[in-house]
């Protein structure tokens, strides 16, 4: 994909670039995860059922991709073995892209989401997501602590332009260099700013995973400051790259992440008197 324009590239090449790019992973899928497009009422997508998960709280999945590109199906590998090694039912949505859907239409999408999930569910729920994805994630629980028992956001954006991870790491990735996601929140719609202003400070509790060769790692970093009254965890993966929880099927280490993961989802469930 290094060769694509990610500053003035047709949204429609690059969501067929991703998508081939991704669907490589899907053989590293692990086979004991039941994949389903039955979703609850008002959400399309795909659900992922791992052994044990029967009345254990779900979670609800935002997809990466700038806003812009990326599906469940592109996260198919991701969100099979976050199922697993949370022994917990995954349900990743689709949502409006940009350029075509405008901002606020992904974060109107969002609270939809989680309204039609909460409405499905007896009891609360998590709700995570990666990247772009990190932000609906936090869109969508909003400031909502009855019915979400946390908000996991893997190495999200939060509307940074310009930052030292920008300028260290961002050189060399055609996808998120300064350039691409000044274009990247120009084609959404809204200012940085704007991504910020829309994510509460108050509502269930937060855990972020940081990559320390991520451009976007100071963002990070940024939200995880900004949400300190509402009560953030934060990890960070040392020399680890944007969007590297893709890789669950080749990589122990990864899978590693996302069991302790569980176990943080375990704890918050246990506090609440929930499985």
């Amino acid at each position: 994909m290094n060769d694509l324009d990610w500053v003035t590239g047709d949204p429609v090449e690059l969501r067929k670039a991703y998508a081939a790019e991704r669907a490589v992973l899907d053989a590293t899928a692990p086979s004991d995860v039941a994949v389903s497009d039955d979703l609850p009422a008002g959400l399309e997508g795909l659900a992922f059922t791992p052994a044990g998960a029967e009345g254990r709280a779900p979670i609800l999945y935002f997809h990466g991709g700038s806003w812009m590109l990326g599906s469940p199906a592109t996260h198919r590998a991701l969100c099979a073995w976050l199922s697993k090694e949370t022994a917990r039912r995954v349900v990743s949505v689709c949502y409006p892209l940009a350029p075509e859907h405008p901002y606020p239409a992904q974060r109107e999408a969002a609270k939809a989401a989680r309204a039609a999930m909460g409405a499905q569910e007896n009891d609360p729920i998590f709700v995570a997501g990666d990247s772009a994805g990190g932000a609906m994630a936090l869109w969508g629980a909003g400031e909502e602590t009855e019915g979400v028992l946390g908000v996991a956001a893997f190495y999200p954006a939060y509307g940074l332009t310009a930052s030292p991870s920008i300028s260290a790491h961002g050189p060399g990735n055609p996808a998120l260099n300064a350039a691409a996601i000044a274009a990247m929140y120009d084609r959404l719609g809204a200012a940085g700013a704007e991504v910020q202003a829309d994510i509460p400070t108050s509502g269930a509790l937060v855990l972020v995973i940081a990559a320390t060769e991520d451009p976007l790692c100071d963002d990070s970093h940024a939200l995880a400051a900004a949400l300190a009254p509402r009560g953030v965890t934060l990890w960070e993966a040392e020399g680890e790259e944007h969007a590297f929880l893709h890789h669950g099927g080749a990589r122990p280490d990864v899978r590693t992440w996302l069991a302790r993961l569980g176990t943080w989802m375990d704890t918050q469930a246990r506090a609440r008197g929930c499985q």
